[in-house]
């Protein structure tokens, strides 16, 4: 039987709601791979985080230390006689000297909100860590981790390794198989003066330090 035309803009539209139905599955789909992977990352963040609270409380502390120093140099330097108040805003040096003593009055406020930032910033370094081992294919869905060491290095840096496992096939059946991955780390401590101490984070998928990634 001939079609009709009215029959070949059915069939059109069939098609049209297939695809759509398609294409609405592929994106729920992709959302909820999408939503797993988040969750899979913002677990790791938090397993690293319970594993470098001292490196943590080490930079918060440097950021202290910093914030202090930098305001106990200002009143040093403005206190001896002749300072030169030149390219400032201060008329004479005993009104920046009055500036910067009262500002160590507000130190601890100053600090707080200098931690705030700091730990932000050592939160997203362990977010680059997490992303790191994503694109190496650590927190793939059949991946789980299976083993870890941190160990404390030399001024209070760390040096670890995340071992990953997934198992395939029944041990009834004689098809039961194990396959294992490992990624490296180093926080590496840099102490700087003119600038708050930190940590270097890198992470790497070679037991040796070629091809490191670094933060």
């Amino acid at each position: 039987m001939a079609e009709t035309p009215g029959n070949g803009c059915l069939k059109h539209l069939n098609y049209l709601k297939i695809m759509k139905d398609k294409t609405k599955t592929t994106i729920a789909k992709n959302v909820e791979k999408n939503a797993e992977v988040e969750r899979r990352k913002s677990r790791m963040v938090e397993f690293l985080k319970s594993k470098t609270k001292k490196q943590r409380n080490r930079y918060l502390k440097s950021i202290a230390d910093f914030e202090t120093r930098k305001i106990d140099f200002e009143i040093e330097k403005f206190s001896k006689p002749g300072a030169n108040v030149r390219y400032t805003w201060f008329r004479n040096r005993e009104e920046a000297v009055k500036y910067y003593e009262e500002e160590k009055t507000m130190l601890p406020t100053i600090i707080y909100k200098a931690q705030i930032v700091g730990n932000k910033y050592f939160d997203d370094k362990l977010k680059y860590m997490a992303d790191k081992l994503e694109s190496f294919g650590f927190l793939e869905d059949e991946w789980n981790i299976s083993d870890s060491n941190f160990e404390v290095a030399e001024g209070l840096g760390l040096n670890f390794w995340i071992e990953v496992a997934k198992h395939t096939g029944k041990i009834s059946e004689g098809t039961f198989e194990r396959e294992e991955r490992r990624v490296y780390g180093r926080l590496v401590w840099v102490e700087c003066y003119d600038k708050v101490s930190h940590y270097r984070f890198i992470v790497t998928n070679k037991k040796t330090n070629h091809h490191k990634q670094t933060a």
